[in-house]
């Protein structure tokens, strides 16, 4: 996940633009956005695993009233909010980065090209700290039974 903190990191395009040719610059940055792609596309595949796995144990949850909700079972319901946010945020990057692949950025004036960066937060969704959080619960729920905890732990 640090890969990914880094490649949003607000800083790396600035010093890229201070250090590299405006051509140079335009190829790294498809680079850039491409390698964002790709590690967005692996992130929601993990939310995905984990969402399907999260609501294979919101059935015996069926019929309490959220007050009387376990410690578990509210990490499920949480977990469940979690994932679905994710998935909302994954939706969202992947249209964007795919515009930006589409109107080929590196014919952007220089004005306009898009910021990285600014991928880390939309629609008021934190992708590090959710998914950091999502993983959280994750290990905490597995830890019950220990064959998914492998699997889990192994699959993020």
């Amino acid at each position: 996940m640090w890969e990914l903190a880094a490649l949003l990191d607000p800083q790396v395009p600035l010093k890229l633009r201070e250090s590299l040719s405006e051509e140079a610059y335009r190829r790294e940055l498809d680079t850039h956005i491409r390698l964002v792609r790709e590690y967005l596309s692996r992130v929601n595949h993990n939310v995905q695993v984990i969402q399907n796995w999260v609501a294979g144990e919101y059935p015996h949850m069926k019929g309490k009233y959220p007050e009387d909700y376990s410690r578990n079972e509210r990490l499920v319901l949480e977990a469940l909010e979690t994932a679905t946010e994710l998935r909302i945020y994954a939706v969202a990057a992947q249209c964007k980065l795919w515009v930006w692949r589409v109107l080929r950025v590196d014919l952007w004036p220089a004005q306009h090209l898009p910021q990285v960066p600014n991928l880390g937060m939309l629609f008021g969704i934190n992708l590090l700290v959710n998914y950091r959080r999502l993983t959280e619960i994750t290990r905490t729920l597995s830890r019950n039974n220990s064959h998914g905890h492998q699997l889990i732990c192994e699959a993020l």
